[in-house]
């Protein structure tokens, strides 16, 4: 009978412990599912992590493709002004789309395939090459030239002749026995226009103005609360004076804003701007301690630039002066003089630069060269510093030091009560200062090998 007891405990015993093993299922199928939820979660971000990087890849593929179709546009000099034209990148389609801004060449470059796009606006310049390589270029025929007081010379002197001497100025020291680091070099035939004026007349052209424009039939004030006023996409008019003041944000990627200014432009005291204007006016005043950047103005008239202002790429162009007084101007800025000198009452037109440092170019362009009696000059005062270029199709009057090039017909100076011509007096120019990125505006004969000066991505 205990026998039998012991027997049944023993199996009663085993049943009980098979049962206790059932309650293992449920951990086993809750571990199992989290097993299953995390790989499945590493399948996915990996899946998704793949997903980007192709998509990462295929959208630098687009970046690529824009950069290249703009190496292509470069290196055809000839046609950098036509219309719209499509290039094939490792089969991807690059639209490119030029057009001038200024004296510099935009063009909008849009890579795309099925799923996405990619576009960016480059801007192009020209590099400095001959004859820019030089320090001085003088283009009058049958040069006679002397030095005088503390000129120092570092670079190339090139000349119709190379018969420049040293010489006296009552007042002014002799010129050092070493006032050139370089060489006198002979050219007969240097070229007094060198530069292609229709680039700078076309500016102030009114072509199809009417055809898609904003009307403001009064004076108007540009500020951060009236820019909703203007047109991004159309040209706005307005029938009277013109007025930028305050602090004024750009939101994202605007463009540019078109005017067209019947009266004068006034930027106030104190403005500070990053918009992308282009203005046409009939004269502008920039008052002191204006900020300003990304701006394009024609002026029929003059131009007044007054004190402990900063000036960024800005491009000014004028048809009668251009006064720029204790003043900023980064680079690339771009100052121009365009007289029409079929005209008497433009043979006395002028650019004058004081106490001011200017990164960029200093361009006077004349209609006719060569006229005795035109008086046009650019004049540099002795507390300026220029680095670029200085390009006169006249005269010339420049005491302050120039890390860069000066191009012109004459060198100008007067100490009562005499004139001199082409006497190089206290000039300090260096060629081998400038700085080798820099590059010309767009419109010199036989130097447009391009460069990229900018690029703004859109998307």
């Amino acid at each position: 009978m205990k026998q039998t007891y012991k027997n049944n405990y023993r199996h009663l015993k085993r049943i009980t412990i098979n049962c206790n093993g059932g309650f293992i299922l449920p951990s086993v199928l809750m571990i199992s599912l989290l097993v299953t939820t995390l790989l499945l979660g590493i399948v996915s971000i990996i899946f998704f992590y793949n997903a980007y990087s192709i998509q990462l890849t295929k959208k630098k593929e687009l970046d690529l493709a824009c950069f290249s179709a703009i190496q292509l546009f470069m290196t055809d000099n000839n046609e950098y002004l036509v219309n719209e034209r499509f290039m094939l990148i490792d089969s991807i389609k690059v639209k490119l789309v030029p057009k001038m801004d200024g004296l510099y060449l935009k063009v909008n470059t849009t890579a795309y395939n099925k799923f996405d796009s990619s576009s960016v606006n480059y801007y192009l310049a020209a590099k400095p090459e001959v004859p820019f390589d030089n320090a001085i270029i003088i283009s009058k025929p049958n040069l006679r030239a002397s030095v005088s007081g503390e000129t120092t010379i570092v670079g190339n002197i090139l000349g119709t002749s190379d018969k420049i001497k040293r010489g006296r100025i009552s007042g002014k020291p002799t010129a050092s026995n070493n006032y050139i680091v370089g060489n006198l070099i002979k050219k007969e035939d240097i070229t007094i226009k060198f530069f292609n004026e229709n680039f700078v007349n076309a500016l102030f052209e009114n072509n199809n103005l009417f055809d898609n424009s904003n009307y403001l039939d009064s004076d108007f004030e540009l500020n951060q609360l009236t820019l909703k006023q203007l047109s991004h996409d159309k040209i706005n008019i307005i029938n009277g004076d013109f007025v930028l003041s305050g602090i004024i944000e750009k939101h994202g990627s605007q463009n540019q804003i078109s005017l067209v200014v019947m009266g004068e432009t006034i930027i106030k005291e104190g403005t500070i701007s990053e918009l992308d204007l282009n203005i046409m006016c009939d004269s502008l005043t920039i008052e002191e301690n204006v900020k300003i950047e990304n701006i394009i103005i024609a002026v029929n008239t003059g131009i007044e630039i007054n004190g402990n202002s900063y000036l960024k790429n800005i491009q000014l162009f004028s048809k009668k002066s251009i006064l720029i007084n204790n003043c900023i101007l980064e680079y690339p800025s771009t100052i121009v003089l365009y007289s029409k000198t079929e005209e008497v009452s433009n043979l006395n037109n002028s650019i004058e630069i004081n106490s001011s440092i200017v990164n960029g170019s200093i361009i006077l362009v004349n209609s006719n060269v060569g006229l005795s009696n035109n008086k046009n000059i650019i004049t540099i005062d002795n507390s300026s510093k220029i680095q670029g270029l200085i390009y006169s199709e006249n005269n010339v009057n420049i005491s302050g030091q120039v890390s860069g090039v000066i191009y012109t017909n004459n060198f100008w100076y007067y100490k009562e009560p005499t004139e001199y011509i082409n006497w190089l007096v206290d000039l300090k120019i260096n060629r081998v200062k400038l700085d080798s990125t820099f590059l010309l505006p767009i419109g010199f004969e036989d130097n447009n090998r391009l460069s990229i000066l900018n690029e703004k991505w859109i998307n």
